[in-house]
């Protein structure tokens, strides 16, 4: 017998702890990520916001990571071992943060809005 996804995993009952999040990071611009911990101990979700002519570090995570960008535009520079490449980010795009790579999200200066993406992965208390 096949096992589905919602059978896979765990759940707890009760109001979701995730409305307000964690600031996990923020920079002396007000770039910031915001982290939400759900009931579903596998996944975690996070909100980075980067400001216009700013940078922020997004360091490995405990698996690879699905980056879903909402708004504005951006370079992620990709460091993963040895090498180092660079990606463009913009609206409506999808990027992968493989599980051993750091990235650094970096916004021109002349941006006129902020970069918005969210990050999700496994929950950092679940792989521990």
């Amino acid at each position: 017998m096949h096992a589905t996804i919602a059978a896979c995993a765990r759940c707890s009952a009760g109001p979701a702890a995730v409305l307000t999040g964690d600031v996990a990071t923020t920079t002396d611009a007000g770039s910031s990520v915001r982290t939400y911990t759900v009931p579903v101990p596998e996944f975690e979700m996070e909100r980075v916001v980067v400001k216009p002519g700013d940078s922020l570090e997004l360091p490995a995570a405990p698996s690879a990571c699905i980056l879903l960008v909402l708004q504005g535009q951006a370079t992620a520079s990709v460091v993963c071992a040895d090498s180092t490449s660079t990606a463009s980010l913009a609206a409506g795009g999808v990027f992968l943060q493989d599980a051993r790579a750091s990235v650094t999200l970096a916004s021109a200066a002349d941006a006129t809005e902020d970069l918005v993406l969210f990050r999700v992965h496994t929950n950092s208390a679940a792989s521990s």
